[in-house]
Protein backbone atom coordinates (compact mmCIF):
# COMPACT_ATOMS: atom_id res chain seq x y z
CA UNK A 1 0.00 0.00 0.00
CA UNK A 2 1.43 3.30 -1.02
CA UNK A 3 1.53 6.04 1.67
CA UNK A 4 1.03 9.50 0.28
CA UNK A 5 3.02 12.36 1.94
CA UNK A 6 2.42 16.09 2.06
CA UNK A 7 3.03 18.10 -1.04
CA UNK A 8 5.38 21.07 -0.98
CA UNK A 9 2.46 23.45 -1.35
CA UNK A 10 0.70 21.92 1.65
CA UNK A 11 3.87 22.25 3.77
CA UNK A 12 4.23 25.90 2.77
CA UNK A 13 0.59 26.59 3.67
CA UNK A 14 1.00 24.91 7.08
CA UNK A 15 4.21 26.84 7.80
CA UNK A 16 2.53 30.09 6.78
CA UNK A 17 -0.41 29.39 9.10
CA UNK A 18 1.91 28.56 12.00
CA UNK A 19 3.91 31.74 11.33
CA UNK A 20 0.77 33.87 11.32
CA UNK A 21 -0.46 32.32 14.56
CA UNK A 22 2.98 32.80 16.14
CA UNK A 23 3.17 36.46 15.10
CA UNK A 24 -0.30 37.12 16.48
CA UNK A 25 0.66 35.42 19.74
CA UNK A 26 3.91 37.39 19.99
CA UNK A 27 2.12 40.68 19.34
CA UNK A 28 -0.50 39.82 21.92
CA UNK A 29 2.11 38.74 24.45
CA UNK A 30 4.15 41.90 23.81
CA UNK A 31 1.06 44.01 24.41
CA UNK A 32 0.40 42.07 27.60
CA UNK A 33 3.96 42.72 28.84
CA UNK A 34 3.73 46.42 27.94
CA UNK A 35 0.37 46.69 29.71
CA UNK A 36 1.73 44.93 32.81
CA UNK A 37 4.76 47.23 32.91
CA UNK A 38 2.60 50.33 32.54
CA UNK A 39 0.23 49.13 35.26
CA UNK A 40 3.15 48.50 37.61
CA UNK A 41 4.62 51.95 36.86
CA UNK A 42 1.23 53.59 37.42
CA UNK A 43 0.91 51.88 40.80
CA UNK A 44 4.44 52.96 41.74
CA UNK A 45 3.65 56.56 40.80
CA UNK A 46 0.46 56.41 42.89
CA UNK A 47 2.44 55.20 45.92
CA UNK A 48 4.91 58.07 45.53
CA UNK A 49 2.05 60.50 45.05
CA UNK A 50 0.43 59.36 48.31
CA UNK A 51 3.72 59.85 50.20
CA UNK A 52 4.20 63.40 48.89
CA UNK A 53 0.54 64.32 49.37
CA UNK A 54 0.74 63.21 53.02
CA UNK A 55 4.00 65.13 53.49
CA UNK A 56 2.54 68.32 52.03
CA UNK A 57 -0.34 68.46 54.52
CA UNK A 58 0.17 71.76 56.31
CA UNK A 59 2.97 72.80 53.92
CA UNK A 60 0.96 74.30 51.08
CA UNK A 61 3.50 77.02 50.31
CA UNK A 62 6.57 74.76 50.33
CA UNK A 63 8.24 74.22 46.95
CA UNK A 64 10.14 70.94 46.58
CA UNK A 65 12.76 70.28 43.95
CA UNK A 66 13.47 66.86 42.44
CA UNK A 67 16.00 65.79 45.04
CA UNK A 68 13.76 66.89 47.91
CA UNK A 69 10.95 64.77 46.48
CA UNK A 70 13.18 61.73 46.03
CA UNK A 71 14.58 62.13 49.54
CA UNK A 72 11.11 62.33 51.13
CA UNK A 73 9.98 59.23 49.23
CA UNK A 74 13.07 57.22 50.17
CA UNK A 75 12.81 58.29 53.81
CA UNK A 76 9.21 57.07 53.91
CA UNK A 77 10.03 53.96 51.91
CA UNK A 78 12.75 53.00 54.36
CA UNK A 79 15.63 53.00 51.89
CA UNK A 80 16.63 53.22 48.26
CA UNK A 81 13.79 53.62 45.78
CA UNK A 82 13.98 52.86 42.06
CA UNK A 83 12.84 55.93 40.13
CA UNK A 84 13.29 54.25 36.74
CA UNK A 85 10.01 53.03 35.20
CA UNK A 86 9.81 49.56 33.65
CA UNK A 87 8.11 51.06 30.59
CA UNK A 88 10.67 52.03 27.90
CA UNK A 89 10.96 55.73 27.02
CA UNK A 90 9.04 56.74 30.15
CA UNK A 91 9.89 58.65 33.29
CA UNK A 92 8.40 59.59 36.64
CA UNK A 93 7.41 63.26 36.86
CA UNK A 94 5.97 65.61 39.44
CA UNK A 95 3.46 67.84 37.63
CA UNK A 96 2.23 70.70 39.83
CA UNK A 97 2.44 68.53 42.93
CA UNK A 98 1.12 65.28 41.45
CA UNK A 99 3.48 62.38 40.71
CA UNK A 100 2.77 60.46 37.52
CA UNK A 101 4.47 58.17 35.01
CA UNK A 102 4.50 59.41 31.43
CA UNK A 103 6.26 58.92 28.12
CA UNK A 104 8.88 61.56 27.39
CA UNK A 105 7.26 62.04 23.99
CA UNK A 106 3.99 62.98 25.69
CA UNK A 107 5.55 65.30 28.25
CA UNK A 108 7.20 67.23 25.43
CA UNK A 109 3.73 68.23 24.20
CA UNK A 110 3.03 71.78 25.52
CA UNK A 111 -0.58 70.80 26.30
CA UNK A 112 0.40 67.73 28.31
CA UNK A 113 -0.45 69.13 31.76
CA UNK A 114 -4.03 69.97 30.88
CA UNK A 115 -6.37 67.78 32.92
CA UNK A 116 -3.51 66.09 34.79
CA UNK A 117 -2.32 68.49 37.46
CA UNK A 118 -4.25 69.20 40.63
CA UNK A 119 -4.25 72.85 39.59
CA UNK A 120 -4.62 72.88 35.83
CA UNK A 121 -1.80 74.73 34.11
CA UNK A 122 -0.09 74.80 30.75
CA UNK A 123 3.48 73.54 30.46
CA UNK A 124 6.03 76.05 29.30
CA UNK A 125 7.58 75.72 25.87
CA UNK A 126 11.24 75.29 25.00
CA UNK A 127 11.54 79.07 25.06
CA UNK A 128 11.03 78.81 28.85
CA UNK A 129 14.63 77.71 29.00
CA UNK A 130 16.02 80.96 27.59
CA UNK A 131 18.54 82.33 30.09
CA UNK A 132 16.67 85.60 30.73
CA UNK A 133 13.44 83.83 31.75
CA UNK A 134 14.68 80.98 33.95
CA UNK A 135 14.39 82.34 37.49
CA UNK A 136 14.35 79.31 39.75
CA UNK A 137 14.65 76.69 36.99
CA UNK A 138 16.70 73.62 37.94
CA UNK A 139 17.97 70.91 35.53
CA UNK A 140 15.04 68.62 36.33
CA UNK A 141 12.64 71.29 35.04
CA UNK A 142 13.69 70.72 31.45
CA UNK A 143 10.03 70.66 30.38
CA UNK A 144 9.25 73.92 32.14
CA UNK A 145 8.58 75.20 35.63
CA UNK A 146 5.97 73.10 37.39
CA UNK A 147 7.03 69.84 35.72
CA UNK A 148 9.89 68.08 37.53
CA UNK A 149 11.67 65.00 36.21
CA UNK A 150 12.31 62.47 39.01
CA UNK A 151 13.97 59.66 37.04
CA UNK A 152 17.77 59.80 36.91
CA UNK A 153 18.53 57.00 34.43
CA UNK A 154 16.97 54.71 31.86
CA UNK A 155 16.58 57.45 29.22
CA UNK A 156 19.01 59.90 27.65
CA UNK A 157 17.06 62.90 28.97
CA UNK A 158 17.17 61.53 32.54
CA UNK A 159 20.88 60.81 32.24
CA UNK A 160 21.78 64.24 30.83
CA UNK A 161 19.72 66.00 33.50
CA UNK A 162 21.31 63.91 36.27
CA UNK A 163 24.74 64.58 34.79
CA UNK A 164 24.16 68.34 34.98
CA UNK A 165 22.86 68.12 38.55
CA UNK A 166 25.99 66.28 39.71
CA UNK A 167 28.70 68.19 37.83
CA UNK A 168 29.82 69.59 41.17
CA UNK A 169 30.91 66.12 42.29
CA UNK A 170 33.86 66.05 39.89
CA UNK A 171 37.10 68.03 39.85
CA UNK A 172 36.99 67.62 36.06
CA UNK A 173 33.50 69.13 35.89
CA UNK A 174 34.34 71.22 32.82
CA UNK A 175 35.43 68.11 30.88
CA UNK A 176 32.34 66.26 32.14
CA UNK A 177 30.18 69.12 30.88
CA UNK A 178 31.87 68.95 27.47
CA UNK A 179 31.15 65.20 27.40
CA UNK A 180 27.45 65.90 27.98
CA UNK A 181 27.46 68.47 25.18
CA UNK A 182 29.15 65.98 22.85
CA UNK A 183 26.62 63.28 23.73
CA UNK A 184 23.71 65.57 22.90
CA UNK A 185 25.38 66.80 19.71
CA UNK A 186 25.70 63.23 18.46
CA UNK A 187 22.00 62.48 19.01
CA UNK A 188 19.71 61.81 16.09
CA UNK A 189 16.37 63.48 15.53
CA UNK A 190 12.91 62.10 16.22
CA UNK A 191 12.92 61.14 19.89
CA UNK A 192 9.92 63.36 20.60
CA UNK A 193 7.05 63.93 18.24
CA UNK A 194 7.70 67.67 18.08
CA UNK A 195 11.39 67.09 17.22
CA UNK A 196 12.47 69.50 19.94
CA UNK A 197 14.26 66.98 22.18
CA UNK A 198 17.71 67.92 20.95
CA UNK A 199 16.88 71.62 21.14
CA UNK A 200 15.58 71.18 24.69
CA UNK A 201 18.74 69.43 25.86
CA UNK A 202 20.98 71.91 24.08
CA UNK A 203 19.05 74.78 25.68
CA UNK A 204 19.35 73.12 29.09
CA UNK A 205 23.10 72.66 28.70
CA UNK A 206 23.40 76.29 27.63
CA UNK A 207 21.48 77.42 30.71
CA UNK A 208 23.77 75.43 33.01
CA UNK A 209 27.02 76.24 31.27
CA UNK A 210 29.84 76.29 33.91
CA UNK A 211 30.66 79.80 32.69
CA UNK A 212 27.36 80.95 34.21
CA UNK A 213 26.76 78.40 36.98
CA UNK A 214 28.21 77.63 40.40
CA UNK A 215 28.27 73.92 41.27
CA UNK A 216 28.79 72.55 44.77
CA UNK A 217 29.22 69.23 46.52
CA UNK A 218 30.51 68.11 49.93
CA UNK A 219 34.13 68.86 49.08
CA UNK A 220 34.20 72.15 47.17
CA UNK A 221 32.56 74.81 45.02
CA UNK A 222 33.21 74.38 41.29
CA UNK A 223 33.30 77.47 39.11
CA UNK A 224 34.80 78.54 35.81
CA UNK A 225 36.23 82.03 35.72
CA UNK A 226 39.18 83.83 34.18
CA UNK A 227 41.28 86.55 35.80
CA UNK A 228 39.18 89.20 34.07
CA UNK A 229 36.05 87.71 35.64
CA UNK A 230 37.25 88.15 39.20
CA UNK A 231 35.74 91.61 39.47
CA UNK A 232 31.98 91.55 39.10
CA UNK A 233 31.46 87.96 37.97
CA UNK A 234 27.84 87.00 37.34
CA UNK A 235 26.47 83.50 37.96
CA UNK A 236 22.95 82.71 36.85
CA UNK A 237 22.34 80.10 39.52
CA UNK A 238 23.74 77.70 42.11
CA UNK A 239 23.36 73.93 41.60
CA UNK A 240 24.07 71.58 44.50
CA UNK A 241 24.82 67.91 43.95
CA UNK A 242 22.50 65.16 45.13
CA UNK A 243 23.10 64.09 48.72
CA UNK A 244 25.16 67.14 49.68
CA UNK A 245 25.49 67.21 53.48
CA UNK A 246 27.92 70.08 53.97
CA UNK A 247 28.21 73.41 52.13
CA UNK A 248 31.86 74.38 52.11
CA UNK A 249 33.44 77.80 52.39
CA UNK A 250 33.42 79.58 49.04
CA UNK A 251 36.90 80.78 48.04
CA UNK A 252 36.13 82.19 44.60
CA UNK A 253 35.67 85.78 43.39
CA UNK A 254 32.87 88.02 44.62
CA UNK A 255 29.88 86.81 42.67
CA UNK A 256 26.51 88.26 41.74
CA UNK A 257 23.85 85.55 41.83
CA UNK A 258 20.87 86.13 39.55
CA UNK A 259 18.57 83.44 40.97
CA UNK A 260 17.40 82.39 44.42
CA UNK A 261 19.33 79.70 46.30
CA UNK A 262 17.46 76.76 47.83
CA UNK A 263 19.28 74.75 50.49
CA UNK A 264 18.71 70.98 49.93
CA UNK A 265 17.08 68.91 52.65
CA UNK A 266 20.22 66.78 52.98
CA UNK A 267 22.42 69.68 54.16
CA UNK A 268 23.45 69.41 57.83
CA UNK A 269 26.20 72.03 58.17
CA UNK A 270 27.12 75.30 56.43
CA UNK A 271 30.66 76.60 56.85
CA UNK A 272 31.88 80.13 57.41
CA UNK A 273 32.08 82.20 54.20
CA UNK A 274 29.83 79.74 52.35
CA UNK A 275 27.66 82.55 50.97
CA UNK A 276 29.25 85.73 52.32
CA UNK A 277 30.85 86.61 48.95
CA UNK A 278 27.58 86.28 47.03
CA UNK A 279 25.72 89.44 46.08
CA UNK A 280 22.25 89.91 44.68
CA UNK A 281 21.61 91.62 41.38
CA UNK A 282 20.67 95.34 41.82
CA UNK A 283 17.27 94.67 40.24
CA UNK A 284 16.18 91.99 42.72
CA UNK A 285 16.78 90.58 46.20
CA UNK A 286 18.72 87.35 46.58
CA UNK A 287 16.70 84.87 48.63
CA UNK A 288 18.30 81.90 50.38
CA UNK A 289 15.56 79.43 51.26
CA UNK A 290 15.99 76.70 53.86
CA UNK A 291 13.99 73.47 53.76
CA UNK A 292 11.22 72.92 56.28
CA UNK A 293 11.50 70.50 59.20
CA UNK A 294 15.25 70.06 59.02
CA UNK A 295 18.08 70.82 61.41
CA UNK A 296 21.09 72.70 60.05
CA UNK A 297 24.15 74.00 61.89
CA UNK A 298 25.44 77.27 60.42
CA UNK A 299 28.98 78.37 61.23
CA UNK A 300 29.54 82.00 62.18
CA UNK A 301 30.20 84.17 59.13
CA UNK A 302 28.44 81.86 56.66
CA UNK A 303 26.17 84.71 55.53
CA UNK A 304 26.61 88.44 55.16
CA UNK A 305 24.59 90.78 57.37
CA UNK A 306 22.24 91.61 54.50
CA UNK A 307 21.71 87.93 53.70
CA UNK A 308 20.92 87.13 57.33
CA UNK A 309 18.07 89.63 57.36
CA UNK A 310 16.53 88.08 54.24
CA UNK A 311 16.82 84.38 55.08
CA UNK A 312 13.66 82.31 54.81
CA UNK A 313 13.30 79.28 57.05
CA UNK A 314 10.71 77.10 58.71
CA UNK A 315 13.24 74.55 59.89
CA UNK A 316 15.52 74.39 62.93
CA UNK A 317 18.50 76.59 62.04
CA UNK A 318 21.32 77.14 64.52
CA UNK A 319 23.19 80.28 63.50
CA UNK A 320 26.70 81.21 64.62
CA UNK A 321 27.35 77.58 65.48
CA UNK A 322 30.68 77.27 67.32
CA UNK A 323 32.37 74.46 65.39
CA UNK A 324 33.86 71.95 67.87
CA UNK A 325 37.64 71.86 68.19
CA UNK A 326 38.52 68.19 67.88
CA UNK A 327 40.89 66.29 70.12
CA UNK A 328 43.46 65.34 67.49
CA UNK A 329 47.16 64.73 68.21
CA UNK A 330 49.47 66.60 65.80
CA UNK A 331 52.80 65.15 64.66
CA UNK A 332 55.55 66.94 62.74
CA UNK A 333 57.96 64.59 61.05
CA UNK A 334 56.85 61.84 63.41
CA UNK A 335 57.50 63.98 66.53
CA UNK A 336 54.62 64.96 68.81
CA UNK A 337 53.66 68.64 68.79
CA UNK A 338 52.58 69.59 72.33
CA UNK A 339 49.15 71.16 72.82
CA UNK A 340 48.99 74.98 72.64
CA UNK A 341 52.36 75.04 70.87
CA UNK A 342 52.90 76.83 67.59
CA UNK A 343 54.65 75.19 64.65
CA UNK A 344 57.56 76.74 62.78
CA UNK A 345 56.17 77.05 59.27
CA UNK A 346 59.57 76.77 57.65
CA UNK A 347 60.07 73.37 59.28
CA UNK A 348 57.13 71.87 57.34
CA UNK A 349 58.25 70.29 54.07
CA UNK A 350 57.67 67.27 51.86
CA UNK A 351 60.20 65.39 53.99
CA UNK A 352 58.88 66.75 57.29
CA UNK A 353 55.11 66.48 57.07
CA UNK A 354 52.35 67.33 59.47
CA UNK A 355 50.31 64.27 60.42
CA UNK A 356 47.39 63.68 62.72
CA UNK A 357 46.41 60.97 65.15
CA UNK A 358 42.64 60.64 65.01
CA UNK A 359 42.22 57.67 67.35
CA UNK A 360 39.78 59.69 69.45
CA UNK A 361 37.38 59.68 66.48
CA UNK A 362 35.66 56.70 64.90
CA UNK A 363 37.62 56.43 61.65
CA UNK A 364 34.90 54.45 59.91
CA UNK A 365 32.56 57.43 60.30
CA UNK A 366 34.97 59.88 58.62
CA UNK A 367 34.23 60.56 54.96
CA UNK A 368 36.68 63.41 54.26
CA UNK A 369 39.53 65.36 55.87
CA UNK A 370 40.72 68.66 54.42
CA UNK A 371 43.37 71.18 55.32
CA UNK A 372 43.50 74.90 54.49
CA UNK A 373 45.84 77.76 55.29
CA UNK A 374 44.13 80.78 56.84
CA UNK A 375 45.44 83.70 58.89
CA UNK A 376 48.79 82.11 59.71
CA UNK A 377 47.19 78.83 60.73
CA UNK A 378 46.55 75.42 59.22
CA UNK A 379 42.95 74.33 59.76
CA UNK A 380 42.03 70.66 59.51
CA UNK A 381 38.34 69.93 58.96
CA UNK A 382 36.84 66.49 59.54
CA UNK A 383 33.60 65.43 57.85
CA UNK A 384 31.15 62.58 58.27
CA UNK A 385 28.02 61.72 56.33
CA UNK A 386 26.19 64.23 58.52
CA UNK A 387 28.44 67.11 57.52
CA UNK A 388 31.23 68.94 59.34
CA UNK A 389 32.19 67.13 62.55
CA UNK A 390 34.75 69.63 63.79
CA UNK A 391 38.14 71.23 63.22
CA UNK A 392 41.70 71.19 64.49
CA UNK A 393 43.74 74.39 64.23
CA UNK A 394 47.53 74.32 64.08
CA UNK A 395 48.96 77.77 64.73
CA UNK A 396 52.17 78.76 62.95
CA UNK A 397 54.74 80.70 64.95
CA UNK A 398 54.93 84.37 63.98
CA UNK A 399 58.23 85.35 62.45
Amino acid sequence: MKVKGFTLVELIVVIAIVAILASVSIVGFSKYIASARWSNDTNTAAQMDDIIAYHMVGHDNVVLDAYDIRTIIEDNHGGAFDFTPQTPDAGFFCVDGRIIVALFEDVADPTFALGISRETSLLSSTARLERDTTVGVMPEEIFGEGTTLLSTEGHIVSEIVSGIRNLGMSVTFEDDYDDLVERVSSMGEGLFSDDTHKERLESLLDVFDPAHTLFADDTAWRFQTTESDHVGWYADRVVMSEGIANIRSYDGPRTTILNDITIPRTVKTIEADAFALFRNHPSRTLSIVFPEETSIMVEEGAFSTVQRSALQSTGSITFDWPVPELDITVMLGGVLVPEDTCVDRSSVSSENLLSFNIQAIDRSAITTMTGTLKNNAYIVRVYTERGLLGTKTIEFCET
